[in-house]
């Protein structure tokens, strides 16, 4: 279902290691597990990112599928604001109609931990890559930027994702804007303003948008508002631990993947 709409990201190579207090260890695969945007997926054996016992990242489905449309939205000079695992610097670097990607980071042993065992000197566009380290919210470009991507939080849905961006962003004067996680910002946004989520639309994004002082990316789409509503939906219910709750949503999720793929090949078949 996502790949018309963006491309299913690469994966860089990782091994074990450890840099201070964080390690890169192996995760298992499993089945039957929710992606972002899509209720059921299988997960092939993956890698995280822990500090101390805590685990703090790694590339699940959900955590590849909620950076598509960021990745795909890259171009010109990328900032990208949290290392993470480097997933999605990899995949920002490594396109061709992306110039340049800075990359901030506060934590100096992510940085290290990442060179250590995902090899980043060997990716594909590391001499496009700058990494400045030091609190993104105090980052002053010396070039245009075309593209800003913020991740610098910890939880879907954090009440730290929007301010964090719009911090950035005064310094920064992106073209084009996009945040982890922003879905569940739209969607707080529209039920806040009387917008039930059924009915979120790609004019509501835009309302979402302008009320954010963002020029966030994808308000052309059709598709992602109605995918945005998905996501929460399924998310939530990913973490409803009151089982007919849990029951319900994923219910609804699944309701509305169908209906979106039933849209999806009704546009197909028109546009041939």
């Amino acid at each position: 279902m996502l790949q018309p709409y963006w491309p299913e990201p690469l994966m860089p190579n990782y091994r074990s290691g450890r840099v201070g207090f964080w390690s890169c260890q192996p995760t298992p695969a499993l089945t039957n597990v929710p992606g972002y945007f899509i209720p059921v997926r299988q997960q092939s054996p993956g890698w995280m990112f822990k500090k101390g016992r805590t685990v703090w990242m790694s590339l699940t489905r959900m955590e590849v599928e909620s950076q598509m449309m960021h990745i795909a939205a890259a171009h010109g000079h990328t900032v990208i604001g949290g290392m993470g695992m480097g997933f999605a610097l990899f995949n920002m670097a490594m396109k061709p109609e992306v110039t340049k990607v800075t990359l901030l980071e506060i934590d100096p042993q992510v940085i290290e931990l990442v060179y250590k065992v995902a090899d980043l000197t060997q990716w594909p566009g590391y001499e496009k890559i700058e990494i400045v380290v030091g609190d993104a919210a105090e980052f002053k470009p010396h070039d245009p930027v075309d593209f800003l991507y913020m991740d610098t939080w910890s939880g879907l849905g954090s009440s730290k994702a929007l301010p964090a961006t719009q911090q950035v962003q005064k310094n920064v004067q992106a073209a084009s804007v996009g945040y982890w996680g922003q879905e569940f910002d739209l969607v707080a946004y529209c039920q806040d303003h009387g917008t039930p989520a059924t009915k979120i639309g790609r004019a509501a994004y835009r309302r979402f948008a302008e009320a954010a002082e963002l020029p966030l990316i994808e308000q052309d789409s059709l598709a992602y508002p109605r995918l945005a509503t998905l996501a929460v939906v399924l998310q939530t219910a990913a973490q409803t631990k009151d089982l007919p709750t849990r029951t319900m949503l994923q219910k609804a999720a699944f309701v509305m993947f169908n209906e979106q793929t039933e849209i999806d090949a009704a546009i197909s078949r028109f546009s041939r």
